[in-house]
């Protein structure tokens, strides 16, 4: 069933960018690092104000990508969620673009996330709220979307907070 509930969008720093195989680095003042396995969208193609048809036209591609989260800064501290985010390396993505030829093919897109080798989130395009195109037209709205713009599109059930498990130092987190 999808939700009627308006997005949440926020902006993380580019320091927060990194590849795929790059440790991330947790700041010592940070207790609670969380993953958050997504489907990342690759913008194209210069997008502002558009329709869901552009806006769809305007996607080259898409990544797996992890949303690194300190919830200690997100709830116990109150702070806003681009600084939980944003810290350095809390966006590791990769390691392959998968280009779109034909949008059709998402629609059983699904992302996996591994903890360890045990699978910890499962998430399919049909159970999100807004489809990708909407997304990317929503977002079009409030702001101009550019070629390489990276848009993570949320995290399905299974992180770790709910449960108290965060990333420890050794941890293989794997997101496909």
């Amino acid at each position: 069933m999808k939700s009627e509930a308006k997005p949440v969008y926020f902006m993380k720093a580019p320091s927060a960018l990194v590849g795929h195989l790059h440790v991330i680095e947790v700041p010592a003042f940070v207790q609670k690092p969380d993953y958050e396995g997504e489907v990342v969208i690759v913008i194209g193609r210069k997008v502002k104000l558009a329709g869901v048809k552009e806006a769809r036209e305007s996607i080259l591609g898409f990544m797996a990508g992890n949303d690194v989260t300190a919830r200690d800064l997100q709830y116990d501290v109150c702070m806003p969620w681009c600084l939980s985010k944003s810290l350095d390396t809390f966006s590791p993505t990769g390691p392959y673009l998968r280009l779109i030829s034909d949008y059709s093919e998402l629609e059983g897109l699904c992302v996996e996330t591994y903890l360890n080798g045990e699978r910890v989130q499962r998430g399919c395009a049909g159970d999100m709220s807004l489809s990708f195109a909407e997304i990317v037209a929503d977002l079009s709205r409030y702001m101009t979307l550019l070629p390489g713009d990276l848009i993570f599109t949320g995290t399905p059930p299974g992180v770790g907070h709910p449960r108290g498990r965060y990333l420890r130092d050794g941890d293989l987190l794997e997101v496909a």
